[in-house]
């Protein structure tokens, strides 16, 4: 596989199509118990959210829009700012009416993180400005739209509407993330049926797969299996962090697989799903091209593929590590990888990204070169 950088200029442009907020992540030995409080060694504000994704897309060379809301106060004046600093096309809609939202987070010595968010304007995006959004997009651009997205109450129901229909014109890519399990049946459809690229842990895989699963059991009347049936269980594999890397790497990526092959036979048949699994690496079904007709060709691409991963050197924080994992994959496809390749590349950054404090710490298309090289 040729260097990510040794392919010329990257084709397309990653447009996030969501919210982008404030991180104000504090480091500690521990988590406080309840109702008492513990010292922080370090604080880290930056932008959070979907910026974590459009910065990494910057940092490896791709052209990134962001289409969402921007208000007035001292979180947004944060945002305004690292988006020009960086270089990021602004697609976004201004308002008077509040600030951005902000993430507090707590990250342990395992890199472990635990959140709190509170939403902002980001949160009210509404018909007139997914129009207006819709309206400067561009014909080869790649959204990007995360889960916490369809939990809003105003956002979620449009966003759900509006990805199937921008689903005709535009490839969609979307992580459901950690809060998968809360996500309303209306969204998870519209993600299920319209999404090109699904990305997400081992841990929301099974989620999401029980979720589809209990739907279509009650669909047709039969009785839904309960979580615990689902064996093995990839909440007990993959619960946090810390208990990940210590699962036997072949346990998990035959979890892994076994979700991925499952899960994909829920998505359309030329979407793209990638299971991330830490620090075992990634397994990855491709989907067919929509070209393609051969049903020999479908199935063989339609397969589970397991890509290893690339060992990190010390883990400090993983904030935004699946996010860096996203964008390095599309990066890797707009230079011209392969799938496989791409999701190789993507597992690499992932990996430099922990060794690094804050959720905006994708290493550079050097950094990634030079990995790549002593792998």
């Amino acid at each position: 596989m040729n260097n990510i950088g040794s392919n010329g200029e990257p084709k397309g442009r990653l447009v996030l199509v969501g919210s982008i907020v404030m991180d104000v992540l504090l480091y500690v030995d521990h988590l406080p118990d309840h109702g008492s409080d513990v010292l922080a060694s370090q604080c880290h504000i930056s932008p959070g959210g979907g910026f974590n994704v459009l910065n990494a897309a910057r940092q490896l060379g791709m052209k990134a829009a962001y289409g969402g809301i921007i208000g007035t106060g001292r979180w947004a004046s944060g945002i305004q700012d690292a988006l020009s600093e960086y270089d990021i096309d602004r697609l976004a809609v201004l308002t008077s009416e509040g600030d951005n939202g902000f993430v507090v987070g707590m990250v342990e010595p395992t890199g472990e993180r635990t959140f709190i968010t509170y939403p902002g304007c980001e949160s009210m995006l509404q018909d007139e400005h997914l129009v207006k959004i819709e309206d400067k997009l561009q014909y080869d651009d790649t959204i990007y739209i995360s889960g916490y997205e369809f939990l809003y109450p105003v956002s979620g129901p449009l966003l759900s509407d509006w990805i199937v229909h921008a689903s005709q014109r535009w490839n969609i890519v979307i992580d459901p993330g950690p809060l998968v399990g809360e996500l309303h049946d209306k969204s998870l459809v519209s993600i299920i049926s319209a999404c090109s690229l699904l990305t997400l842990n081992l841990k929301e895989a099974e989620t999401l797969l029980y979720r589809v699963q209990e739907g279509a059991d009650t669909q047709s009347g039969m009785a839904s299996p309960s979580p615990a049936n689902l064996e093995p269980s990839a909440s007990d594999l993959e619960p946090s962090a810390s208990d990940l890397s210590t699962s036997p790497t072949d346990l998990v990526i035959e979890n892994a697989t076994r979700l991925a092959k499952e899960l994909h036979e829920h998505l359309r048949k030329d979407a793209t799903l990638i299971v991330r699994a830490g620090k075992h690496g990634c397994v990855i079904v491709p989907g067919t091209s929509r070209s393609t007709d051969s049903m020999k060709n479908s199935d063989l691409c339609r397969a589970p593929a397991v890509v290893p991963s690339s060992p990190s050197r010390e883990v400090i924080d993983t904030t935004g590590a699946g996010d860096v994992h996203t964008a390095a994959y599309l990066a890797g496809l707009a230079y011209g990888a392969t799938k496989t390749d791409a999701a190789w590349i993507a597992n690499v950054a992932a990996s430099m990204s922990v060794e690094r404090l804050g959720g905006a710490s994708c290493p550079s298309i050097a950094e990634i070169d030079n990995r790549l090289n002593t792998q």
